[in-house]
């Protein structure tokens, strides 16, 4: 769903429907960013996450997401505002 060719879409209806809240994500997320952050992404085969962090402000979004959702750590690592992602020598 957060991959397909209306994910940014979906995502902004059930913000709109006030459903995100019920399955992990941010009550406010930021819905435009997502939207630009997909726009960017979306002919590159990003990770879901990807998409999905740009609506997380701050940790403890991403810790009820985890807590919902039980993402592997490597998700949960590229969720994190302002974390950078760095790799196994």
């Amino acid at each position: 769903m957060v991959l397909g060719n209306h994910a940014a879409h979906l995502l902004e209806v059930m913000y709109e429907l006030g459903l995100a809240q019920y399955i992990g994500l941010p009550a406010e997320g930021d819905v435009e960013e997502m939207q630009r952050v997909w726009q960017h992404v979306k002919d590159h085969s990003p990770k879901p996450m990807t998409v999905l962090s740009a609506l997380f402000r701050c940790s403890e979004e991403v810790e009820k997401m985890d807590l919902r959702l039980k993402v592997s750590r490597e998700e949960k690592n590229l969720s994190v505002p302002g974390q950078t992602q760095t790799r196994p020598p």
